[in-house]
């Protein structure tokens, strides 16, 4: 209905039996994504009451799929082998904010009815409220449950303390980024970061590590927490739920390494420390070399 929509271009079959019609052009790049079957096809004019759109001119793009970078980053749609999907935009603009790249990601689940339609909010995703917080332009699939994990690491520029969300791979997750998010950093005016990179293991949990985290007044102690691929991570960081340094500039968590029977190597500059599936937890790693 408007010029350059292009719907129809974009078309793909879900193994599933559903199909997605999506374009990232619709209504000034605002974007679309709508599901349809045989038994209810994805019909009319394309809008808010039969697809999931974007609100903001230009920015939003929702719809758009990147072939060489097809899990994740940016603004993408992640197709999953089971059918499932998933719609990511790291430039929706949160309106209510006013927070420009406060990113979006919404999960569709066909075959359970999980189809979101409307304009993108809290209601059908997982949403940020503040500028830069880039929801959906990192994340993390989990192959042996279908679960998934969506995060963002923090940086001075833009400013981001971090954060790390699991999100189930039957029902999705929702809500706004900074009241849900299973594990968040400090306020902005910190340098408290909480997630610098997620490595993946065999067994699907992952770790989280924070190379500069910062425990109380001691600023580069590090971190690395083991995370449930089925349940998540914990709320907060000690030395009770992560293996933390125990001195500054110790960046516990530099790299972390995964072995194939779901146990783990964690790196800093000084240390090198094995983990078992369980995980390891405490203050003062124990050098292996």
């Amino acid at each position: 209905s408007h010029p350059a929509d292009k719907v129809g271009l974009n078309v793909r079959v879900l193994s599933n039996g559903f199909y997605v019609v999506y374009s990232s052009t619709w209504y000034s790049s605002r974007g679309f994504v709508a599901v349809g079957n045989s038994t209810h096809p994805a019909a009319g004019t394309v809008g808010p009451t039969n697809s999931l759109v974007g609100t903001t001119l230009g920015s939003d793009v929702i719809g758009t799929t990147t072939p060489n970078n097809p899990m994740g980053a940016g603004n993408n749609i992640l197709f999953f082998d089971n059918g499932n999907f998933l719609m990511v935009s790291k430039t929706w603009t949160n309106t209510v904010t006013s927070a420009a790249s406060a990113g979006a990601a919404a999960f569709f689940n066909p075959s359970a009815g999980i189809i979101p339609v409307g304009d993108v909010s809290e209601t059908n995703a997982l949403i940020g409220t503040v500028a830069s917080d880039w929801v959906g332009n990192y994340l993390v699939y989990l192959p042996n449950t279908g679960n998934y994990v969506l995060y963002r690491p923090g940086a001075s520029s833009p400013k981001s303390n971090g954060w790390v969300h699991w999100c189930s791979g039957t029902t999705g997750c929702v809500g706004k980024r900074d009241e849900v998010a299973q594990l968040q950093g400090g306020p902005t005016t910190s340098t408290n970061f909480v997630c610098s990179i997620v490595t993946l293991l065999a067994n699907d949990n992952y770790v989280v590590s924070s190379l500069n985290w910062v425990d109380g007044s001691v600023t580069a102690v590090g971190f690395s927490m083991l995370c449930s691929g089925t349940a998540g991570c914990p709320s907060t960081v000690s030395s009770a739920t992560a293996l933390i340094g125990s001195g500054a500039n110790q960046q516990v968590g530099s790299s972390v390494t995964g072995l194939p029977d779901g146990s783990y190597v964690v790196i800093s500059p000084s240390v090198i420390t094995y983990c078992p599936p369980t995980g390891c937890n405490g203050t003062s790693p124990t050098p292996d070399r």
